[in-house]
């Protein structure tokens, strides 16, 4: 909202709207991938995680994960899914409230957020990568 100042009473309300239901589909977001997070502590997980130690080289060659593994690596991966849908959908659904200049005007602020963070993760990448490069 901060992007685009010349909003009508309407769109204030649908704007604000729209953010009460996102927050909703976010809650329920974070809540599967708190589910998938516990579940990595649950006893059955723990105790595959205590006997991958003693486990994990058989005959020299590492044993391979089993279903429980894949099955969190699909849980993640459907809630990362989901959440770009939400993205997407919620991008789509701010276009469709605002006017053609106040979308351009919107679009072009979420691009520059867009870049700002792409530059922030290239600079924490570097500089990561400085520190490994002095310690060794």
């Amino acid at each position: 909202m901060n992007s685009v100042q010349d909003l009508t009473e309407n769109q204030v309300e649908r704007l604000n709207r729209l953010r009460t239901e996102t927050r909703l589909e976010e809650k329920s977001l974070m809540d599967k991938l708190a589910k998938i997070q516990e579940s990595v502590a649950a006893p059955p997980l723990m105790g595959l995680a205590q006997q991958l130690g003693i486990e994990l080289l058989r005959d020299g060659e590492i044993i391979e994960m089993d279903e429980n593994i894949e099955t969190l690596r699909s849980g993640i991966e459907n809630v990362v899914t989901d959440a770009d849908r939400l993205r997407t959908r919620t991008a789509d659904s701010v276009v469709g409230i605002l006017s053609p200049l106040q979308s351009l005007r919107f679009l072009a602020a979420a691009a520059q957020l867009q870049l700002k963070i792409r530059m922030t993760g290239l600079q924490r990448e570097a500089e990561m990568s400085h520190q490994v490069d002095t310690s060794n």
